[in-house]
């Protein structure tokens, strides 16, 4: 499954732990499509002890999926994210493999790699997806 992202939007906050967000996406005339990978430290709600660090992906129709992503792949147009199939089937994606082309400029390119390797840094429960091309 491919899809084009023209526009990216970083959230932060540390009111409930750390939590970060970073959501890829296309305006269209009905809305927007795309997904969105949010992280949180702490535990659930901030509780050091509770839950673990976590992250999940969240679709524009509000689709949520915690854990779920085997590899990561990075180039300079694209990124390509491989889901589980429980993953896949909760995010009703066509199939496990999601190509976001990056149509976007070389600032805002460096803002998704940087922001994927933020969520993905340090130990999760569930575990880490490997990372390819992130050096």
């Amino acid at each position: 499954m491919e899809l084009t992202v023209e526009q990216l939007q970083e959230e932060e906050t540390s009111r409930h732990g750390d939590f970060y967000s970073l959501a890829l996406f296309r305006e269209l005339d009905e809305g927007a499509e795309g997904i969105e990978i949010q992280r949180t430290v702490g535990g659930i709600y901030g509780e050091e002890g509770v839950g673990g660090r976590s992250y999940c992906t969240v679709t524009a129709d509000h689709d949520t999926h915690y854990g779920g992503i085997e590899r990561v792949v990075w180039s300079d147009s694209a990124v390509e994210i491989s889901y589980t199939d429980a993953a896949r089937q909760a995010l009703n994606l066509a199939d496990r493999n999601l190509v976001l082309q990056l149509s976007m400029d070389d600032s805002d390119r460096t803002k998704v790699k940087d922001g994927i390797r933020r969520i993905f840094a340090g130990e999760f429960v569930p575990p880490q997806p490997e990372l390819v091309n992130f050096d």
